[in-house]
């Protein structure tokens, strides 16, 4: 029975002595349920020194795991945007928070030798060699969301899309591969010889 009870004394001694350190442990477990967008866009913009104006359209609550949300970085936090169909519009200093639905008339065109964030809106050209834009609308299109645009350029043989910097990048790859693909060059009505 003495053994018994020294046994449970010592392992609350122990439980009591070694929460502390396992609560200011580097790995314990970050969980930050139920945040609101607001406040991480606010927590965002002290920690980094950001301009933000959010527009009212933007609402809702979002769960980080492993993220101290005073800590984050931009991609980070345009990563939370982007989960929650916002996303960032860059004008001049300011960094404006929007609805996605809205992007394409934000998404500015995509700068040479600029790196953007994975989930940066942007617009861009992709340039055909092989194939007709109108052949490839097809594959393309439904790896778009909703809200993205894809139009054909037939007279220039390429694309005008709007989209995610990754989601370009995947789509880009995609097509580079049908292209690679195609034994000879395809004729195309209303193109550029």
């Amino acid at each position: 029975m003495r053994k018994i009870l020294a046994c449970s004394l010592m392992t609350i001694v122990f439980c009591v002595v070694s929460l502390p350190i396992i609560a200011k442990s580097p790995n314990a477990s970050l969980t930050h349920d139920g945040l609101d967008i607001r406040v991480i866009t606010q927590m965002y913009a002290e920690h980094s020194g950001s301009k933000i104006v959010i527009d009212p359209r933007v609402r809702g609550k979002a769960t980080l795991l492993g993220i101290d949300p005073k800590q984050l970085t931009y991609d980070e936090f345009a990563t939370v945007l982007a989960t929650h169909n916002f996303f960032i519009h860059k004008s001049g200093e300011v960094l404006v928070v929007l609805p996605r639905a809205i992007s394409k008339l934000y998404a500015p065109f995509r700068e040479p030798n600029v790196d953007y964030a994975p989930s940066d809106m942007l617009t861009e050209i992709i340039q055909l060699e092989q194939n007709c834009p109108n052949q490839l609308i097809p594959l393309a299109r439904p790896k778009l969301s909703p809200v993205d645009s894809l139009d054909p350029l037939n007279f220039a043989r390429a694309f005008l899309i709007t989209s995610t910097a990754s989601n370009i990048e995947r789509i880009r790859g995609i097509i580079a591969g049908v292209e690679q693909a195609t034994p000879k060059k395809q004729t195309c009505k209303n193109a550029a010889k």
